[in-house]
């Protein structure tokens, strides 16, 4: 039981070269605002911790200069890392072969320097223990300040160490259920890259008619260039493909120009209405009191909606919050108005409320929803819209705004196959939204009990079996 686990203070595992714990570089060697770059290494922050992972992507990064000047907070494969400042008690798990990264001052990570002593994904779920939680409680609000949880603080805490079979044991059950639902996670991401690289490729980029105008320039066909651009298949490879499979490539490739014509934006494909966003989307504004609402209503804050990241992972309910929200549909896309650089743009599987700092997107008609879909998501419209954001410390994007933004329109029935492709990945996706939500409802559920003693292992095993 765990009231017999042994338990030790921070300092004195630190002393005995067991554990580490260090935060990030304060003063002279934090990292410089010219430091800060889009590739480099990754910043952390306690902005960059949800849902127990590090999102490396969405993290600021800073040049090998800045890298260089570090004293501490450098992190490595293993590391626990949480958040002390502000937000305090955020915990994340840095698993192997992650990228290179440092901790900001809001920051620290625990690592295990003896993994025979101390299991580092054990040690990651005690630092989730109500035993642990509690101490961090009634220690982050020592100062007059915000919530803050010194280093000094963070050493003087206890951490309890039972048996390394019994560490393992607990870290394995709790640890398949993380796994399957990073899985999930990163399953959803590769949806989300290759619609992303879809919309790229036709709508940016227009690639498939730029594979037309080369191949008449070369003597090749025309249609078959375009098809193997559209597939990202070589002419070999198209031969290898199904009639079925050609005759639908060769009926989208058809909707695809084979010249490009001066317009107002630049070359754009032949036929292409120069257009703005607002003839294809509106901004839905149904407000609503939550305290009206079913208690178990979804509720969506932005707090829920992951920096460049299309699908969501959590969400609230009504019951949690009071004041006037907005309400959404199945199939709008939700756009983080606050800050509009922060890239929170959210694909909506279900029906429920959202945060009044989130706009309510949805497509004129069923066969531009896809296209609106990853217009909102695109990088050019994000900083489109964030540079007409008004507000200092607060800035707001506005829909009057983002309905002007200009675009070379493609023809309803090429907008209509890329929603096909859309609404298939949407519908996988929620599929995995809800199986991450069962799996970490488990995980919840079993890890207070485990770590309290509540429940032992063969006990854990056959609930997992029963839910995975």
């Amino acid at each position: 039981m765990s009231a017999d686990w042994p338990v030790y203070k921070v300092a004195d595992l630190e002393a005995a070269k067991k554990l580490l714990v260090q935060d990030g570089n304060h003063g002279e060697y934090r990292p410089r605002k010219n430091e800060f770059v889009e590739n480099g290494t990754a910043f952390i922050r306690a902005a960059d911790l949800g849902y127990g992972a590090v999102k490396f992507d969405a993290a600021e990064k800073i040049n090998e200069v800045a890298f260089k000047r570090i004293r501490k907070g450098v992190g490595a494969d293993f590391d626990t890392i949480l958040s002390t400042k502000g937000t305090v008690g955020k915990i994340a798990f840095v698993p192997e072969g992650s990228p290179r990264f440092v901790c900001s001052p809001q920051t620290s990570f625990w690592r295990s320097l003896d993994h025979d002593f101390i299991d580092p994904k054990f040690l990651y779920y005690e630092l989730q223990s109500k035993h642990f939680l509690n101490q961090i409680s009634s220690r982050k609000g020592e100062t007059d300040m915000a919530d803050y949880l010194s280093l000094t603080s963070q050493r003087s805490l206890n951490i309890r160490v039972p048996d390394l079979c019994e560490q393992r044991d607990i870290a394995r059950i709790l640890g398949a259920l993380d796994e399957k639902i990073e899985l999930n996670r990163q399953i959803n991401q590769t949806l989300e890259q290759i619609a992303q690289a879809i919309f790229k490729s036709w709508f940016v980029d227009f690639g498939p008619v730029k594979a037309k105008i080369e191949a008449k320039a070369s003597g090749r066909d025309p249609e078959r260039a375009a098809m193997c651009a559209i597939s990202g298949k070589s002419e070999a490879e198209l031969d290898q493909l199904t009639e079925e499979q050609r005759q639908q490539l060769s009926a989208t490739a058809a909707l695809f120009p084979d010249e490009l014509v001066e317009s107002e934006l630049g070359l754009v494909p032949e036929g292409w209405e120069v257009s703005t966003f607002g003839t294809i989307a509106k901004n839905i504004r149904a407000g609503v009191d939550p305290t009206s609402e079913l208690p178990e209503t979804p509720y969506v804050g932005l707090e829920h909606i992951e920096r460049k990241h299309i699908y969501l992972t959590a969400w609230g309910r009504a019951e949690q919050v009071d004041s006037n929200k907005s309400r959404f549909s199945t199939g709008d896309i939700l756009f983080g108005k606050l800050r509009p650089y922060f890239h929170k743009v959210s694909y909506m599987p279900f029906s429920g409320i959202c945060s009044t700092d989130i706009l309510v997107v949805r497509a004129m008609s069923t066969e531009w929803q896809g296209y609106v879909q990853y217009q909102l998501f695109n990088e050019r419209f994000v900083e489109y819209s964030n540079v007409r954001s008004t507000g200092t410390r607060m800035p707001r994007a506005n829909w009057k705004d983002m309905a002007q933004y200009p675009m070379a329109k493609p023809s309803s029935d090429l907008a209509a196959i890329y929603n096909k492709t859309v609404i298939n990945f949407n519908d996988l996706a929620a599929l995995m939204v809800q199986e991450t939500n069962n799996l970490a409802t488990l995980r919840d559920t079993l890890l207070p009990k485990l770590l309290s003693g509540e429940i032992r292992i063969p006990e854990a095993e056959k609930l997992m079996e029963a839910t995975v």
